[in-house]
């Protein structure tokens, strides 16, 4: 179509493009909330599967309490293993979930904000003054508070409380000592790289959201026009403000918890282990399998971690392609990135399918004997209303014969499981009570919050603060339009902002179910 080259026919394109808009951005919404719905059914599954698992341990808990010999008790306690492994793991499932209901309500807001984009026009309003003076005087405080104690000398505190040599580093040596006494080196150093790598992923999610967004400001600075750009600043300085108020009102706080939560994890008196727990936990005749399996565990991971490298330079090289869609180098790129994320997952597939092969069997051994006791259960009801003595019933006895096949299938998947590399990690983690697991957890957040505060400066917070509302108010009356690239790009940024908010809302639950090792 040629482009227009009268006013009516701008008009009549600008109406045909927004009508376009809205086509698509209602299709959209329709799929982001098909996507919620399918998201939803799958989270209530998983919970109804978790809660089946609860009360299973709660009922072996319970037969515990009665057991009539040792014996019995080690049956009980091994059962009860199992149980918990299945329990971390649909937990683990279920943090991922949320997840996908997270993003896909996200989803549904852009949707619908797509929607009204393209159902009326917007347009920009002045801020009223007596909220802007309102807003400036609360600044004024803020950077009073930031230029005075306790926030002007806080990322010292923050160093000295992360230095065992000092004594306000007394509870983190206390808590470092006390977490590797409970837990091996080698499981330590391996749930520290398993919660890293979990962390980094969190990480990426927004880095990966920033090199879109960069993209988008890119392309308004050169091509949407001065108003679009003081819009980006505006939302620059609001970020830097919000920053600047929550360092005030929450650094000092955010301290303080930390230093306390050391002081909690080094008190030993606090969820000490048993003797048997810590007999258990630091076997020595199981201690080459279990390193050896989480070596296993390792490799697998670095090959996944390739695999995250190698997409988030084909995510580079999306944004770069539809920031430049005129740029034919671009776009292979894009292909070459791509063949590169294949070529490094299929190792990483074929090297899962191997780690986890035990633990398939098994948990598909536990389906069937759940599906045979009740094909028994059915032959015995059909057997009393007709009649029949159950005992005797061919069917009943069929089903018996069946059950027991299973059962003695179950036993023997659950042998190979528990021998395998998998197994062998997952019944040392198990090992490990989730009340340990916490404090480790405590003890890991505690030090990222004091690496937070140590390098965060008030004056840092000050400048970004004064420099981020100076860009604004040079820059807020410039105005334009942005083009069909631009909205692209927009796009793959909210999409991208879908997942980071998935990611940091689950961000706790995913670390540590990373750190425990459920998945």
């Amino acid at each position: 179509m040629a482009a227009p080259t009268t006013i009516i026919e701008y008009a009549t394109a600008r109406r045909d493009a927004a009508q376009l808009r809205l086509t698509n951005s209602q299709q959209q919404l329709t799929a982001a909330q098909t996507a919620l719905t399918n998201a939803s059914n799958a989270l209530a599954t998983q919970t109804a599967m978790l809660d089946s698992l609860n009360d299973a341990a709660a009922d072996i808990r319970k037969k515990l309490a009665v057991v009539p010999t040792p014996a019995d008790g080690e049956a009980l306690l091994d059962a009860l293993e199992q149980v918990t492994i299945r329990q971390r793991a649909a937990e683990s499932l279920i943090a991922k979930t949320q997840a996908g209901v997270v993003v896909a309500e996200r989803n549904i807001a852009s949707a619908q904000a797509d929607v009204t984009r393209a159902t009326a026009e917007l347009t920009t309003t002045e801020s009223d003054l007596t909220a802007a003076t309102s807003a400036n005087e609360r600044r004024e405080e803020w950077k009073t508070a930031l230029g005075a104690e306790p926030l002007a000398s806080l990322h010292t505190e923050a160093t000295k409380a992360l230095d065992p040599t000092l004594p306000e580093g007394e509870s983190f040596k206390n808590a470092k000592e006390r977490i590797e006494a409970d837990i091996p080196a080698k499981l330590f150093t391996h749930a520290q790289v398993r919660r890293a790598a979990e962390e980094a992923r969190i990480t990426a999610a927004a880095d990966n959201t920033q090199t879109a967004g960069d993209a988008v400001l890119n392309e308004r600075k050169n091509n949407g026009g001065l108003a679009v750009r003081a819009a980006d600043l505006l939302a620059a300085f609001v970020a830097a403000e919000a920053a600047a108020g929550e360092h005030v009102s929450a650094a000092s706080t955010r301290l303080e918890q930390a230093k306390t939560a050391l002081a909690q994890v080094g008190n030993e008196d606090n969820s000490p282990l048993t003797d048997e727990q810590r007999e258990n936990i630091h076997d020595e005749d199981l201690k080459d399998a279990r390193e050896a399996a989480a070596e296993e565990e390792k490799d697998l991971l670095d090959l996944f971690k390739t695999i995250e490298e190698k997409q988030a330079v084909l995510d580079d090289a999306i944004v770069a392609a539809k920031a430049d869609p005129t740029d034919a180098t671009k776009a292979e790129d894009v292909v070459e990135a791509e063949g590169e994320v294949n070529a490094a997952r299929a190792p990483f597939e074929a090297a899962r399918g191997v780690w986890i092969d035990k633990r398939r069997e098994y948990e598909l051994a536990i389906v069937d004997v759940e599906n045979k006791q009740q094909l028994l259960n059915q032959a015995r009801q059909a057997a009393i209303a007709a009649g029949n003595d159950p005992e005797t019933d061919p069917a009943v006895i069929t089903a018996g014969v069946n059950l027991n096949n299973a059962l003695q299938d179950l036993e023997d998947a659950e042998g190979d499981y528990m021998d395998s590399p998998l197994g062998t990690l997952d019944a040392w983690e198990a090992a490990v009570p989730d009340s340990t697991w916490r404090l480790f957890d405590q003890y890991e957040q505690a030090q990222d919050t004091l690496n937070a505060l140590k390098t965060t400066t008030a004056a840092s917070v000050k400048t970004a603060l004064e420099t981020a509302e100076s860009n604004y108010v040079t820059a807020q009356l410039k105005a334009d339009a942005s083009a069909s690239v631009l909205s692209q790009l927009v796009a793959e940024r909210d999409a991208r902002a879908a997942r980071e908010a998935g990611a940091r809302q689950t961000a706790s639950a995913r670390l540590f179910s990373a750190l425990r090792g459920d998945d």
